[in-house]
């Protein structure tokens, strides 16, 4: 049996002491209680925005640190996306045709790496016919500054 839940990422760990089974207590939380989300009149709207860079699609919301394909800048710099898809708000969801005109998210470069190998094996049986080889993806890690719809 796991001794974590499934959904972890909606969790919030209780307390660091493991109960008397020795697992960890979590309590389940919505979404929008662990977003960065802004409040008006004491409701709650989750901002977020669906962009396209390097030929894929991320939903991002403010806060948030994602791994896009590597854009060459420097730790630190600012990269203004304008590519954007749809954006969510208070006003609602606007999907673009194919983009939303005047929509742009700002982010900061944190830093450049790379993911880890995947092995490529190649085998014929019978033929004594072997070749290996691995790839490493080169990647951007952004953290989303602000959403402008």
């Amino acid at each position: 049996m796991r001794s974590f839940p499934t959904h972890r990422a909606r969790c919030l760990r209780l307390s660091g002491i493991p109960s008397e089974r020795g697992r960890v207590k979590y309590k389940k939380v919505s979404r929008t209680a662990l977003s960065l989300s802004p409040k008006r009149n004491g409701e709650v709207y989750h901002m977020y925005a669906i962009i396209k860079t390097g030929g894929k699609q991320y939903r991002v919301s403010i806060g948030d640190t994602v791994k896009v394909e590597s854009l060459g800048l420097e730790a630190g710099a600012q990269v203004t996306i304008t590519e954007v898809l749809a954006v969510s708000g208070e006003d609602g969801l606007k999907v673009g045709k194919p983009l939303v005109e005047g929509a742009s998210v700002t982010a900061t470069v944190v830093s450049n790496g790379r993911h880890d190998k995947v092995r490529i094996f190649k085998f014929r049986r019978r033929k004594h016919s072997m070749k290996s080889g691995g790839h490493r993806q080169a990647y951007t890690e952004l953290k989303i500054d602000a959403i402008a719809a």
